[in-house]
């Protein structure tokens, strides 16, 4: 498993969190407030991040149905582990301008032409930083690949006085580490795992926290790598998540 020193500032909200699948109907309307999953490193001019998300759906006669959904998000920081961020330019993935926030986070944006978000047809994410008086321009594709699993296996509704294991209903391959997720109404809880982790379990105690009502459970195993470009460490991180739709109660 990398080790992740401290965080790398607050990397926006993963798209990919609020992408879930309909098994479970919850009765409350309260709603989970999702985490980030991208990992963030002390010692990081840049991250990038390229996500594909796995939605799986409950159709009637037809059973479940995944619809896989592909994003990013990047930044640059004005100081190495800084969680301040700067202009970059132009940013594309996979040949996808990416959006500039306000804070000078880059995140894709589907529209009607992508609804699907990004295919990673090439299984790697390849990066266009276009550059400023700032940044100097670079370009990079991951060698690192996408990790590789199925689905979520754990039942849909959470009893929060009781423990619960969190797991897949496949192995979990080429991934650098394991990010097991599940959000309530009032948080979310965060666990990382080693290389192949395939469940983890989530206590009593810390499930109480989460309150009661709609949540998303999610693994999302991750491939890592770092290069050095003009002279700034850059982490490029490739992830493939499972999401499920749970009820806390």
């Amino acid at each position: 498993m990398k080790k992740v020193i401290c965080l790398f500032g607050a990397l926006v909200l993963m798209v990919s969190s609020c992408k879930k699948d309909d098994d479970a109907t919850p009765s409350s309307t309260n709603t989970a407030t999702a985490g980030s999953t991208v990992p963030k490193l002390s010692d990081a001019d840049g991250v990038f991040a390229a996500i594909i998300t796995n939605n799986w759906v409950s159709v009637p006669f037809i059973g479940a149905i995944n619809t896989p959904y592909g994003t990013a998000v990047g930044v640059i920081a004005d100081a190495t582990g800084s969680s301040t961020y700067i202009d970059a330019g132009t940013v594309k993935c996979d040949d996808t301008l990416l959006v500039r926030n306000s804070n000078n986070n880059y995140l894709f944006q589907a529209t009607g032409y992508n609804a699907t978000g990004l295919s990673f047809n090439t299984g790697n994410a390849k990066w266009e930083i276009g550059g400023n008086s700032a940044v100097v321009a670079f370009n990079y594709t991951t060698t690192i690949g996408f990790p590789e699993l199925d689905s979520i296996s754990s039942a849909s509704t959470i009893s929060v006085g009781s423990s619960y294991t969190l797991a897949t209903s496949s192995a979990v391959t080429n991934s650098d580490s394991v990010i097991f997720m599940i959000a309530g109404p009032n948080g979310s809880l965060t666990k990382t795992k080693g290389p192949g982790t395939t469940s983890t379990t989530f206590t009593s105690a810390e499930l109480t926290a989460l309150g009661s009502g709609t949540g998303i459970a999610e693994i999302v195993p991750y491939s890592i790598e770092s290069k050095v470009l003009n002279g700034k460490k850059y982490y490029f991180i490739n992830e493939n998540a499972v999401t499920k739709s749970v009820k806390l109660q």
